[in-house]
């Protein structure tokens, strides 16, 4: 996971199900924590970070810390509490809101 040393730029919720080609049970057991966000007709890389792991189940919301590769152009484009589709690689696997800037 990439996450040490890391700027993150806003709290979020993300609400994703298990990608198709993992076995595990929850999504602090995945090693990859960078996914994209649709936002119009593009996407955007951001890593998370979950801010309470334990409590973080498939198929349900949970608090994450976002970084993007552009946080300048997602300060442009996101709404707050907008749903936004999230994607790992080409799989569509749920959706995020931004809730605030940090």
């Amino acid at each position: 996971m990439i996450t040490e040393n890391l700027l993150f730029h806003y709290i979020g919720e993300l609400n994703i199900s298990k990608a198709k080609n993992i076995n595990i049970s929850k999504p602090k057991d995945d090693v990859v924590n960078w996914l994209s966000l649709k936002i119009g007709k593009h996407r955007y890389s951001f890593i998370y970070k979950i801010m309470l792991p334990q409590g973080a189940r498939y198929n349900f919301p949970f608090e994450i810390k976002m970084s993007f590769l552009m946080p300048e152009k997602i300060a442009e484009l996101a709404k707050n509490n907008e749903k936004y589709v999230v994607y790992r690689g080409e799989e569509i696997i749920g959706y995020a809101k931004i809730l605030s800037s940090i």
